[in-house]
């Protein structure tokens, strides 16, 4: 009715206005899209990329729209080196683009399946799921050349000997090579070049090896060993001094006086200087002058050890690295992502990110914390507001989750509809053979069987709801494909190769033979039958439990929105907890450093003590905020007590 009551209204303006002469003609050029057509993306299947390898991979996409229209191409991989670059198009029908991809990083390695789309500009998309196989395709170094290239190095003490190796590597120059030199499997400290100058001490006679080793980037290495053999050379004696002493003879007692041990070095042999003061002509019971010694590397900031200035192991202090932190903006410290998952407090994601999820304490005012942690921004929001948006957002998951069991009750439905469907088909089918069963003996064997075929055609066209003209050929190929019992399968197989050379091949049906397809036919009827009845009510209990479901779904509701109250209210009095405790810490921090001003030490002690404990309460940002700040206090106190 309002359609006509429009119709009619812009009949009668027109008429008004032709009568009123104030319609104006005039010439309009316009061209109109009656359709937008959605954009094509060109196939692009599985990839492979290998590590510290440029990967370039072209991909197309076309669009009968085009020049008009303007398509982008996008991914969503999560891989920060995959990009897709897209230059200016070169051909108008065909719009084209450039995967690129290079990366060292290891972990990296393994199987990322990336969505490829492209996009008009009207929104319309075509996409590929593609899966993109991370590789470590690295050659290891290989040390083609060493000098000396002797099986048994031999040289005396004092004597300078020169080693050095050659190594290739089909990486470089986009790998890094890194040597290690051990001496009788000791590590050389600061040796890290392919050559090394060694002069053996005059306490390095024997048999000893020397070792290098080459590694890349992923560890892959190759080594070369030498055995030496370290010829002793006596010490200059100085001259006649044996022949002094006079007369003693026998007499004569060493007395023996030794300086202190060397420091130890990387063969772990100790020497000393011994001389005997009373210098006898023959001394004896001289001391030891080598001894085994534990080797104790100097400190480095690749050792795995907390030692020299460093902060923590291998990181800060004069020589080594800044500390990781959560708030450096580096992927470090196991993090998951730049300064978030792993040993940081804010998981990764984009909901994760500060603009959608506060991290309570750390005196920053990011996004929501404005709501969450007003103890960070200073605000005195209502909490009612967090609750508002709470709330709203869980009616929307609500009316979502509703929609989803109403459509997949109808779904469930429309089945059982299909199964009550395939009853009817099944009880007509037995009838009709049983009468042809008895009537085999008195009526005519040929239109019998044509009868039988018209009833089997029949009855599996329905039950397996073909819905086209088929032969008996395509209907085994179909019930292969169904998910029947492999012995029912086989049996109408038979039946059917039975009917096939029967029908086309105008063979003679014997009486007995008849009969028996007959029974056969009966069989596989009532075991579909019985196999249809089962799942059927199968269906109607699951529609039951579906119908209760629905029915408890207000309860989970509102039960759900209960315990999202609790979680609101729980979170809220932890930020306002760890605030207090973070403002605690500072406090005591404060008053700890008055006490050392007043150099009341034991009372600073006392309060070094409780701070360690509220410091172990922080979060790993304020950790590293005031790590450094500790270290020096924890320093100071124990150069006093000391």
């Amino acid at each position: 009715m309002k359609k006509r009551v429009f119709c009619l209204f812009i009949i009668l303006s027109v008429l008004f206005l032709l009568n009123t002469n104030i319609i104006f003609a005039f010439d309009v050029n316009a061209s109109f899209r009656t359709q937008n057509s959605p954009p094509v993306l060109s196939p692009i299947g599985n990839l492979t990329v290998f590590l510290n390898k440029i990967f370039l991979f072209t991909i197309t996409a076309t669009d009968p729209d085009l020049p008009q229209d303007s398509l982008t191409f996008r991914e969503n991989s999560s891989l920060p080196d995959f990009i897709i670059v897209q230059d200016p198009p070169q051909n108008p029908t065909i719009i084209d683009a450039r995967i690129e991809f290079v990366s060292s990083n290891k972990s990296l390695i393994g199987i990322h399946y990336v969505n490829i789309s492209v996009v008009d500009v009207l929104g319309e998309t075509d996409s590929e799921v593609i899966r993109l196989n991370v590789s470590l395709n690295n050659s290891p170094p290989i040390i083609v050349d060493y000098f000396p290239n002797l099986p048994l190095v031999v040289l005396n003490e004092g004597e300078f000997q020169k080693f050095n190796i050659t190594v290739f590597d089909t990486d470089l120059p986009s790998d890094s090579l890194r040597y290690e030199w051990y001496f009788d499997n000791y590590i050389i400290p600061g040796q890290i070049f392919e050559t090394f100058n060694y002069i053996p001490d005059f306490n390095s006679a024997g048999r000893h090896n020397l070792s290098v080793y080459v590694f890349d980037q992923f560890n892959l290495s190759d080594f070369h060993i030498w055995n030496l053999s370290i010829i002793n050379v006596p010490a200059d004696s100085g001259g006649g001094g044996s022949s002094g002493g006079g007369g003693g003879g026998s007499s004569c007692r060493a007395n023996w006086t030794c300086t202190e041990w060397s420091p130890c070095p990387v063969y772990k042999i100790q020497i000393r200087t011994c001389v005997d003061k009373n210098q006898c002509p023959r001394a004896r019971d001289e001391p030891p002058k080598k001894q085994s010694c534990f080797y104790l590397a100097p400190a480095s900031c690749s050792d795995g050890i907390l030692n020299g200035d460093e902060l923590l192991i291998d990181c800060g202090g004069s020589k080594c690295k800044d500390c990781a932190t959560c708030n450096d903006n580096i992927k470090n410290q196991d993090e998951e992502d730049v300064d978030c998952g792993g040993p940081c407090p804010r998981p990764c994601g984009l909901l994760y990110k500060p603009a959608f999820y506060p991290v309570c304490g750390d005196s920053k005012c990011e996004g929501i914390d404005a709501l969450m942690c007003p103890g960070d921004c200073r605000s005195s929001l209502p909490i009612i507001s967090i609750i508002m948006v709470s709330l709203t957002l869980y009616l929307v998951y609500a009316y979502r989750k509703l929609s989803f069991v109403f459509s997949l009750v109808n779904k469930k439905r429309h089945e059982l509809d299909l199964l009550s469907s395939k009853r009817i088909p099944s009880q007509s089918a037995i009838n009709n053979l049983n009468l042809i069963k008895n009537m085999l003996n008195i009526g005519n064997k040929d239109v019998l069987f044509k009868r039988y075929q018209s009833v089997i055609r029949e009855f599996f066209s329905i039950f397996f709801l073909v819905q086209y003209e088929y032969t008996y050929e395509e209907l085994k190929r179909d019930i292969r494909k169904s998910n029947l019992d492999e012995g029912l399968k086989g049996r109408i197989s038979k039946l059917l190769d039975f009917i096939i050379r029967a029908e086309y091949k105008k063979e003679e049906i014997p009486f007995n033979l008849f009969k028996q397809i007959l029974n056969e036919s009966l069989y596989i009827i009532q075991a579909l039958r019985i196999r249809e009845e089962k799942v059927y009510h199968e269906y109607k209990i699951k529609q039951k439990t579906e119908k209760f479901n629905i029915i408890k779904l207000p309860i989970i509701v509102l039960r759900n929105t209960r315990n999202t109250f609790i979680y609101l209210e729980n979170l809220i009095k932890g930020a306002s907890e760890y605030t207090k405790t973070v403002k605690n810490f500072e406090d005591a921090m404060i008053n700890l450093r008055v006490e050392l001003d007043n150099r009341n030490f034991e009372v600073a002690s006392e309060k070094y003590k409780k701070i360690k404990g509220l410091y172990d309460k922080l979060g790993i940002r304020e950790k590293n905020r005031y790590h450094s700040k500790l270290i020096i206090v924890a320093a100071t106190l124990k150069k006093i007590n000391s």
